[in-house]
């Protein structure tokens, strides 16, 4: 078993794999990308396909979201948060559009207010991965009192 797999099966809430970028090269059926969702499937696990949408051009993100739904993938994600960019409306809508509503949309990377959530959640993702999720529920406008201390960032995942 490879690590990759091994990882999949070791992690039985869910799985985070494959930017898109690699799905996009490899095609749905190479190198045991659908053998891997198989794998973390009948673990339990739920797959995202990370595309890092800021790198991509919209033709690109289109291939890569309709490998990992050919793939078997519970949801496709707009970024890890480190390639730059993240998540934007356009993407979200697009990534809708491609993979249609049998599949999970993440919003992920630069989602830090109520306001931009909303935004997301109405262009079709139904996650959002977020370091600000206390300042979020805290609802529209608020800000942390500067009496308390602002939450640590947490990896968005």
């Amino acid at each position: 078993m490879t690590s990759t797999a091994a990882a999949a099966v070791s992690r039985p809430s869910g799985y985070d794999t494959l930017d898109g970028r690699r799905v996009h090269f490899m095609g749905a059926g190479g190198i045991g990308v659908s053998a891997l969702m198989e794998l973390a499937h009948a673990r339990g696990a739920i797959v995202k396909v990370i595309i890092e949408t800021a790198l991509l051009t919209d033709e690109e993100k289109t291939i890569a979201c309709l490998l990992a739904k050919e793939a078997g993938a519970d949801f496709v994600k707009t970024s890890t948060g480190f390639a730059g960019g993240g998540a934007t409306v356009h993407d979200v809508e697009l990534m809708r559009r491609v993979v249609g509503p049998e599949m999970g949309v993440k919003a992920s990377g630069g989602v830090r207010t109520y306001e931009d959530a909303e935004k997301m959640l109405r262009a079709g993702a139904t996650r959002i991965g977020a370091s600000a999720g206390v300042k979020i529920i805290q609802g529209p406008g608020k800000e942390p009192s500067p009496a308390e201390p602002a939450p640590a960032a947490a990896k968005s995942y």
